[in-house]
């Protein structure tokens, strides 16, 4: 559709303490969006607010199923929205930290002690499905702050384990669990191009083969920091954007890691970044700030846009970017 069009929109979803669409209008063409005549049009945001959707005003997460209806993970639960109106599918524990949706259009849920997903009841409602009585581990589970579903698999980050259930033939009664542990502790899980990369604390970034956790040659140097993004840099994939907390941004080729130097350095170092960002159809990515709004950038390090408040964000603290 934008190969066809001269004109069209980009619509990116923030999650503050609100929630914010933003509908972003300029050219498809990256030719001309990244010409040194291109000046960015004004975003039209349109905010909600916590009155409109009844619940919580703090949202941590966002995916969206099979049928484009899209859910936010909400302190008070999990929100449901078409379009026009909001549900709220009500979680036990309340908090909702994380989402995915898998190829079946499934939604996942990762909330605080609870892991599981929604499903339709006899009555035509969504509903949530727990899975941690499957769970025997002496404790309680604890923040799910990521949930990825990959192939036939679904994994509930926490920093102390990894919670991989794995469903037979489409089917979500009796799945395989396998607990994944990190070498020392876990700080981060990422979802790339169908594979599960994490950072641990002792061994830096690593990728998981199927049985355990790889070493990334090179990706030692994240032990110590964390890493807040990982997007596709080139078209093809080959070479992969590596947003990090404290190191900066680098370029990963599949064989080493070269820093990525940027326009913005400055702003990186003032200005915490936070995870997940996004790449946009056009060749530029867009990162969240803890505090300062959210930024577009190109390949060649160059800030093209900087939204927050002044533009019309209703808060500067950017908690997850969803295209």
């Amino acid at each position: 559709l934008f190969s066809e069009m001269v004109f069209s929109f980009i619509k990116i979803v923030f999650t503050f303490t609100l929630l914010s669409v933003i509908t972003t209008s300029n050219l498809c063409q990256s030719d001309y969006f990244l010409s040194e005549n291109h000046q960015p049009g004004l975003q039209i945001i349109r905010n909600y607010l916590p009155k409109e959707y009844k619940a919580h005003n703090q949202n941590w997460a966002i995916t969206s199923d099979n049928r484009g209806i899209m859910f936010f993970g909400n302190s008070s639960g999990l929100l449901e929205f078409d379009g026009s109106n909001w549900n709220i599918i009500k979680i036990p524990n309340g908090l909702v930290r994380s989402l995915d949706t898998d190829k079946n259009g499934t939604v996942f849920v990762g909330s605080v002690d609870d892991l599981g997903y929604i499903h339709f009841n006899k009555n035509g409602s969504l509903v949530f499905k727990s899975l941690s009585h499957l769970i025997n581990i002496g404790e309680q589970i604890g923040q799910v702050w990521h949930t990825y579903a990959i192939d036939s698999s679904v994994y509930f980050f926490t920093n102390k384990r990894i919670f991989q259930f794995t469903f037979q033939n489409s089917s979500y009664d009796n799945p395989k669990l396998k607990i994944l542990l990190p070498s020392e502790r876990f700080r981060v899980a990422h979802k790339y191009n169908n594979r599960l990369y994490v950072v641990d604390a002792k061994e830096g970034l690593q990728v998981f083969n199927g049985e355990g956790f790889s070493n990334i040659k090179g990706g030692e140097i994240f032990a110590d920091d964390n890493i807040y993004s990982i997007l596709p840099f080139t078209d093809d994939g080959k070479e992969i954007l590596i947003i990090s907390r404290g190191k900066g941004l680098f370029i990963y080729d599949g064989q080493s890691f070269k820093s990525f130097k940027t326009e913005f350095d400055e702003f990186i170092k003032q200005n915490r970044l936070y995870f997940p960002g996004a790449k946009l159809p056009d060749g530029t990515f867009v990162v969240g700030t803890i505090s300062s709004g959210a930024i577009i950038f190109n390949k060649d390090g160059k800030l093209l846009q900087k939204i927050d408040t002044k533009s019309g964000l209703p808060d500067n603290g950017v908690l997850f970017i969803k295209y």
